[in-house]
């Protein structure tokens, strides 16, 4: 099943289940249900809007949702918070998978080589999902996060290019895998919240584009378009 279809049945799923709590809530205490409910907008919905315009909404779903306190108002800045820590954790995770195949013995001299710039390259990406983390949890400002976990991304091609130039197997690829799609999800969700805060500010102040000034550019239907010098009809 791909992603796409696997999002839909968490869709599915979760407004079942909304639609059963909310109406089972709403029997307790004398309340007739509503067709209504099924387009109120709560926290797990306004998740899955989020994720969906995401390149991997599945895994932006099952990343996010385990760890959202859904009692409170949904905040984008706290989705994107919990996509940074996941991100950071993966990165981790394969950083000291990297480390520990560097001083096993049974690793071909040629792939140590190989994984030496990979675990340089890893450590770049630690600080730059580090930096992006503070940035996002301290100032919610999206915008300068995106700019600092952009390293992030730009560290995957030197890694993987060793293994790919001369065609061994690369025994971190799944792990790598799932740093940068999660590094792809996070970029994604900055990328929203940026485009959110943009239109906001478009409903409150109105365009901040002066209008454009009446075109004078002479047509080609005029006898002197495309003639140099003086010219008369």
């Amino acid at each position: 099943m791909d992603s796409k279809n696997t999002l839909l049945l968490l869709i599915l799923s979760l407004s079942c289940l909304i639609l059963h709590t909310n109406a089972a809530a709403a029997t307790a205490t004398g309340a007739r249900p509503h067709v209504s409910l099924l387009r109120k907008r709560t926290p797990q919905i306004a998740l899955l809007n989020l994720c969906k315009g995401t390149t991997k909404p599945s895994l932006c779903v099952k990343t996010i949702l385990p760890n959202m306190d859904f009692s409170v108002h949904f905040r984008h800045h706290k989705a994107l918070e919990i996509a940074i820590i996941a991100a950071q954790n993966q990165t981790m995770k394969t950083s000291d998978l990297i480390a520990s195949l560097i001083l096993n013995p049974s690793t071909p001299k040629n792939v140590v080589d190989d994984l030496k710039v990979c675990k340089e390259q890893f450590k770049n990406m630690l600080d730059a999902v580090k930096e992006s983390l503070t940035e996002v949890a301290e100032s919610k400002n999206a915008v300068e996060a995106s700019y600092k976990f952009s390293g992030f991304m730009a560290s995957r091609a030197t890694c993987e290019d060793g293994f790919s130039s001369t065609g061994k197997v690369s025994p971190i690829d799944g792990d790598v895998k799932l740093s940068y799609d999660l590094g792809s999800v996070v970029l994604d969700i900055m990328a929203a919240i940026k485009e959110r805060s943009l239109k906001r500010v478009a409903r409150r102040f109105g365009s901040l584009i002066p209008p454009v000034a009446p075109s004078m550019t002479v047509k080609s239907g005029d006898p002197c378009y495309n003639v140099i010098g003086t010219c008369s009809h």
